[in-house]
């Protein structure tokens, strides 16, 4: 089960790591799955009110419950966890979901300039 859990966190951090450089990967294909993966992500979150499929999963592995609450802090504040453990910075809701959404349309749309550039 731990491994498990380790493989979501480690798909966890290449989506992050994708949904943040992907932009700048100069292929036309990953181009547009970028931008799809960015529209998916951001519609999923809305629908699963602010809240990551993948921190749901692990909460579902962990817990036996698809919203573990407390006992998941990583639930629907997994990035703000992660800038708070790296540079000691603490961004709270609401403040940190829409930071997340302003973050997503800057690397949209400069995924959408870098297509059209290579177009």
């Amino acid at each position: 089960m731990n491994t498990l859990i380790a493989g979501l966190r480690a798909v966890h951090y290449a989506a992050l790591a994708f949904g943040a450089i992907g932009w700048l990967i100069p292929v036309k294909g990953v181009l547009i799955a970028y931008l799809v993966f960015l529209t998916l992500l951001v519609v999923q979150w809305r629908l699963n009110r602010d809240s990551c499929l993948l921190d749901n999963a692990e909460s579902w592995l962990r817990h036996g419950q698809f919203r573990a609450g407390p006992a998941n802090p990583n639930e629907g504040a997994f990035l703000a966890n992660l800038v708070h453990r790296v540079f000691g910075i603490m961004v709270h809701e609401p403040l940190a979901s829409r930071l997340i959404y302003i973050v997503m349309a800057v690397f949209f749309i400069f995924g959408a300039i870098h297509l059209a550039w290579r177009w």
